[in-house]
């Protein structure tokens, strides 16, 4: 029997480069089996750039037209689905299995039946942080966020934290992004605007 083949996307991450072979060992040992074993599962990893859809939508591809997977796996961001259900719809006994961190609110404009998600849900815990800070405090809130995180919806279910709480008024800043000096984070400006 041939084994099960599972195509992990696997992202560029300079804050964990090792999210692939550390991936692979937890799958293997909740499956009760020896790291690196490959006799029922073999774990294939492709790499997807830095997770935008362009390079996801590339190594999917690949995973299922030259390594031929059963299973699509792997962490990416929502608004890949739209491109990637059609190429795992169009094999046949193809699936989808994808986990993420939550960070975008999920809206299920798409559906399959060969597509399956496990997410951190990390927006629910921002609802929950944004409702507790209005009961706590009262006071219109403040959201200051770099560049990165502001891409994504976290502050938006925050602001549905607080206006469920009873607030009405949250602001919001993103930190000026330099080119030259992408590290430094200065957000005083941000605060003396505020301030005053």
């Amino acid at each position: 029997m041939n084994p099960i083949k599972i195509g992990f996307l696997t992202p560029y991450s300079s804050i964990y480069p090792n999210f692939f072979p550390h991936l692979a060992t937890g799958f293997y040992l909740g499956l009760d089996q020896k790291p690196g074993r490959r006799a029922d599962i073999e774990l294939i990893p492709e790499f997807a750039g830095s997770g935008g859809i362009p390079s996801v939508v590339e190594a999917t591809k690949k995973l299922l037209n030259f390594s031929n997977v059963d299973i699509i796996s792997g962490m990416i961001s929502y608004r890949s689905l739209p491109d990637l259900i059609p190429l795992i719809d169009s094999r046949k006994n193809a699936i989808g299995f994808f986990f993420d961190m939550g960070e975008m609110l999920p809206t299920f404009d798409y559906h399959s039946p060969n597509i399956f998600f496990n997410s951190h849900q990390l927006y629910q815990s921002q609802y929950a942080l944004g409702y507790w800070a209005q009961k706590e405090y009262k006071a219109p809130g403040f959201i200051i966020t770099p560049i990165y995180n502001s891409g994504y919806q976290l502050h938006t279910s925050f602001q549905a934290g607080v206006r469920d709480a009873g607030g009405n008024t949250i602001l919001q800043a993103v930190i000026p992004y330099d080119n030259n000096n992408p590290h430094h984070l200065n957000i005083e400006d941000i605060l003396i605007l505020k301030i005053s």
